[in-house]
């Protein structure tokens, strides 16, 4: 879209007019803040003449964004998984629950840290998908939005030993060492975990607590488990406040990026 666009001028372009009879007006106008936005933040310096021959006076309001309304960091989320109380110190490969468990996972969501123009910020929210297996050849099916794949298994049937702190044992260290191209169960991941968080499990623990790298709002985790045998949880809820090129965010108001208007608006950072 042009520099200098308005809501009439630009729902009168033919193209835009066909958009809106096949989605609606709403998700357009949602594109146009977000076209709109981007030319902000590109914008050239605009030039004021003075009467004065000779000089000229920028009137950019912003060396870095324009005047468009953009969100950063300010929280980095912290999320845990939890086995129920009841299995933390009795489910083995051969417990009953053991074969239910099998294919079940949890999703965890995660800033990558860029410049993100995107609505809903979604080329900049990253999702690795956690699967506990217990067969060697398991290659589920893995939706287009999931970032990557991290599975820990066990052998179901034959192991005598508690299996659950080993599995939240594996999820922790293939978070801090599983690579950006690493193929996982079959899928090829396209960003390391490490990248968007970190791992932390306490000795005899039956919890595993991933803390984020990038500050800012993103979806909560999620979980297919039963309560029967985990939950899911947001310990520390990621947020953001308005982005401001000087820096000074005294008494800013802090909000969840990842909630409507805001995942209009361009991510900052």
């Amino acid at each position: 879209m042009r520099y200098f666009m308005d809501w009439r001028d630009y729902t009168n372009q033919p193209h835009i007019k066909k958009l809106i009879e096949s989605i609606g007006i709403e998700l357009v106008r949602q594109q146009y803040v977000r076209e709109s936005n981007k030319a902000m933040w590109d914008d050239p310096f605009i030039v004021n003449e003075h009467r004065s021959a000779g000089t000229s006076l920028s009137n950019n309001s912003s060396a870095a964004m324009g005047s468009s309304t953009s969100i950063i960091g300010d929280t980095a989320e912290v999320s845990s998984f939890a086995w129920a109380t009841s299995l933390n110190n009795n489910i083995t490969g051969s417990h009953p629950l053991s074969a239910s468990i099998h294919g079940y996972y949890f999703d965890v969501s995660a800033y990558d840290g860029t410049v993100d123009y995107s609505y809903e910020h979604v080329n900049s929210t990253k999702t690795f998908r956690f699967y506990i297996t217990s067969a060697s050849n398991f290659a589920p099916t893995v939706p287009s939005n999931i970032a990557g794949v991290i599975t820990a298994s066990y052998a179901y049937g034959t192991e005598t030993i508690n299996v659950t702190g080993s599995l939240l044992s594996k999820f922790r260290n293939a978070v801090g060492n599983q690579s950006a191209t690493a193929t996982v169960a079959g899928f090829t991941n396209t960003i390391a975990p490490s990248t968007l968080f970190t791992a932390t499990l306490a000795a005899g623990s039956g919890s595993l607590t991933l803390t984020h790298v990038n500050e800012g709002g993103v979806p909560d985790i999620s979980t297919i488990f039963t309560s029967a045998t985990a939950s899911v949880s947001v310990t520390t809820q990621g947020l953001d406040k308005y982005y401001n090129e000087s820096g000074n965010y005294a008494g800013a108001v802090k909000f969840d990026g990842a909630a409507y208007p805001y995942t209009t608006l361009t991510r900052k950072g």
